[in-house]
């Protein structure tokens, strides 16, 4: 039974003079109930005879099991002695960010995003998340319109193993805080390519189950684990987090070798063969193998095996990063390692 990792926005009204007069506050709760039992639980301690108030506003079902609702202090007091209670978070709206608008009248001083108004720029930037993250649900939104087939983690695939590794002046992509080559915590993958994200060949696909050896694998408890997938879970196996089938390479390396499986699925064209180019991170010796893979047909699965073996001292550098790379006469399928020494 696969899970949904995917959340919808959710638009809650605002009533907020409403209530104010009764003394209601909305909430976030989370509860270790089965989904289709949430309501029950809620009714059998919180009912009303006040049916004009609108209590339950939404019920969480996928990531996890709970409920937004009105509460009143007392409600919320006699709900957390409630079998079953987790967590009860009040719904919190981000006020509007007093960011800079152009202005009709030249030279007039604005309010950059320091809130100084002293300034006559016509508008302030600042980096983060907000603007990758619709950037990114639009490529995966295109992926998915020209591939319906592919999963959710063949798309993400696409995606990290076509990234160009520097910007559109051809140098290597800057770190926004001290304009020096950033790192691959900085870049991640690269920078996203949508036309080579269409056609990349071969992608890394992990099924929705494979992630639950995963979570377990993370320490997270059976029942942690099965709040997450909505059904009964069993912790007795797990993986290591670097053998989850991810486009990347994430290790933290001792003296012990160790070797991963990735299994590769061809998107392409049948009848293509991969060459392996390996380069290996500083103080690390990584061996791939087969260092050749040969597909007979679209949809062919193959795996491979990959090791990493510290070469020597690492005199201080507790990180070290590059990549190995599948290439083929028409495309390559870049996959980056980064590598933390203990």
């Amino acid at each position: 039974m696969g899970f949904n990792f995917f959340l919808a926005l959710i638009c809650i009204l605002n009533f907020q003079p409403f209530l104010k007069a009764k003394n209601l506050e909305t909430y976030i709760v989370h509860v270790d109930v089965q989904p289709d039992d949430v309501e029950s639980w809620y009714n059998s301690f919180l009912a009303t005879n006040d049916v004009t108030v609108p209590r339950i506003l939404y019920r969480y079902r996928h990531v996890f099991s709970g409920f937004a609702a009105k509460l009143s202090p007392e409600h919320l007091k006699s709900m957390q002695q409630r079998n079953g209670f987790i967590s009860a978070r009040p719904e919190r709206t981000p006020e509007s960010h007093p960011a800079t608008r152009p202005s009709a009248t030249k030279g007039s001083h604005h309010r950059s995003v320091e809130n100084k108004t002293n300034t006559a720029s016509n508008f302030d930037m600042i980096s983060g998340t907000s603007m990758p993250c619709p950037h990114l649900s639009g490529v995966a939104a295109l992926l998915k319109s020209a591939h319906p087939d592919w999963s959710p983690a063949a798309i993400k695939s696409a995606i990290v193993t076509t990234a160009d590794q520097v910007n559109l002046g051809g140098k290597p992509i800057e770190d926004g805080t001290n304009s020096l080559p950033a790192n691959i915590f900085a870049t991640g993958s690269g920078h996203v390519n949508p036309s080579r994200a269409n056609d990349p060949g071969l992608v890394y696909d992990t099924q929705p189950d494979e992630y639950i050896p995963y979570l377990c694998g993370l320490n997270y408890t059976s029942q942690q684990v099965g709040i997450i997938v909505q059904r009964s879970v069993n912790c007795s196996t797990s993986i290591p987090e670097a053998q989850l089938n991810y486009p990347s390479f994430s290790i933290v390396l001792g003296s012990s070798p160790q070797t991963y499986t990735r299994t590769v699925t061809n998107v392409g064209e049948p009848n293509k063969s991969y060459n392996v180019e390996i380069v290996s991170p500083a103080s690390v010796n990584v061996t791939v193998n087969p260092a050749k893979l040969n597909f007979s047909k679209l949809g062919q699965k193959l795996v491979y095996n990959e090791t990493f073996t510290r070469s020597a001292a690492t005199g201080g550098n507790i990180l070290s990063q590059r990549f190995i790379r599948w290439n083929s006469a028409k495309d390559y399928v870049r996959s980056p390692i980064a590598v933390v020494f203990v």
